[in-house]
């Protein structure tokens, strides 16, 4: 087959559990089968393993077989366990082959989503970022570019920005998107781990918990489901899933209590969680610049502006004392002297919180 069609992919297609045949003679058949499709690179549809179709059953030889007794499977049995494998496995091979991996992708990757608002975004300068390693990781552009993955480099995110979902750019067009921690989180959860990471864009800038509850968290999971789809089209395992959250700044101004703040972040990563996250990593949020813009500002003075920010922060570290889902992984609540503005950091912050994140993520699992 493979030397006269040779630019045709081939499909293996195994029968169903069968009772009309030598039960431990079809179980040697069907090894010998998967043994020769794994040496020559057959894909395999496996309707023995992967259905519940077993005529060894009375009623289910007389319910799914042609006359009740045989081999062969009826429309029923066809449109019910055969079709419906064969049909997805046709698509996986046919969608394949739009796309192209790097040659230096491992069999096996790991999938953190990266999301939150703009100092997960970052505001930093990409030319001052970490380099990561070349085999550190990727990011998989399911909105720009979803038919390869990109070798990860700042300003992270660029251009994954979709109208009426996450979309953080400027009002003349240009994109807010300068330079984040991302760059250094994946380089050094790669050098503590030596597992390739493939990251994903999910954050937009002035937003608070509930906002996202109600309008983004569709498009972030939507962006996670998708490169899970990538990656499993094209024959790449996922080992770990996780979120690296870093958000909080939009609920202080927005006065946000502790407890509708954990409920909210809680509600959040619950939808993650139905989209398989395992984990969620916590970015501590910073300070209110308090120090250079001490004036008023909608009523209230700089200093308790932040005071606003520390029940965000101190909401954060219970959330993450108190539930296994969360671990605070890294804090900007340190880095006041190094900010830009009233909210952002520099590029140097972004990269030393960075490495911290990727530090204790890695540890996490270490």
């Amino acid at each position: 087959m493979e030397q006269k069609w040779p630019d045709t992919p081939i499909v293996f297609v195994t029968i169903h559990k069968s009772g009309g045949r030598n039960w431990d003679v079809q179980c040697k058949l069907r090894d010998l089968s998967l043994e020769m499709c794994d040496k020559w690179g057959v894909e395999v549809v496996d309707i023995f393993k992967d259905t519940n179709l077993d005529t060894r059953d009375e009623g289910v030889m007389e319910k799914y077989i042609i006359g009740g007794a045989g081999s062969h499977p009826n429309v029923s049995a066809c449109r019910g366990f055969y079709i419906p494998l064969v049909s997805k496995k046709l698509n996986d091979v046919l969608s394949r082959e739009q796309y192209t991996l790097p040659e230096n992708i491992n069999d096996t990757v790991d999938v953190a989503v990266f999301a939150g608002q703009s100092n997960m975004s970052g505001r930093g300068t990409a030319s001052d970022a970490t380099v990561c390693d070349v085999n550190a990781g990727f990011e998989y552009k399911s909105v720009s570019n979803p038919t390869t993955l990109v070798p990860i480099q700042e300003p992270f995110g660029l251009n994954e920005d979709r109208e009426n979902g996450i979309y953080d750019y400027n009002s003349d067009g240009t994109t807010k998107r300068t330079g984040s921690m991302v760059s250094s989180v994946v380089d050094e959860y790669y050098k503590n781990t030596g597992r390739q990471l493939v990251a994903v864009s999910a954050s937009i800038g002035g937003t608070n918990t509930t906002q996202w509850k109600n309008a983004y968290i569709s498009d972030a999971v939507k962006r996670l489901d998708d490169t899970k789809k990538f990656l499993e089209v094209n024959g790449i395992k996922i080992g770990r899933t996780f979120v690296v959250w870093c958000q909080g700044e939009s609920d202080g101004d927005a006065k946000t209590t502790s407890e509708n703040y954990k409920s909210n972040t809680k509600d959040i990563f619950n939808t993650f969680k139905e989209h398989d996250a395992e984990n969620c990593f916590m970015v501590q949020i910073g300070h209110y610049n308090y120090v250079k813009y001490s004036g008023t500002k909608d009523g209230l003075t700089g200093a308790e502006w932040d005071e606003k920010y520390g029940i965000i922060r101190t909401a954060q570290e219970e959330l993450c004392e108190s539930d296994n889902d969360f671990t605070l992984v890294g804090s900007f609540e340190s880095y006041i002297a190094d900010m830009k503005d009233r909210y952002h950091y520099n590029q140097a912050t972004y990269n030393t919180v960075g490495k911290t994140v990727g530090e204790n993520i890695a540890k996490y699992y270490n």
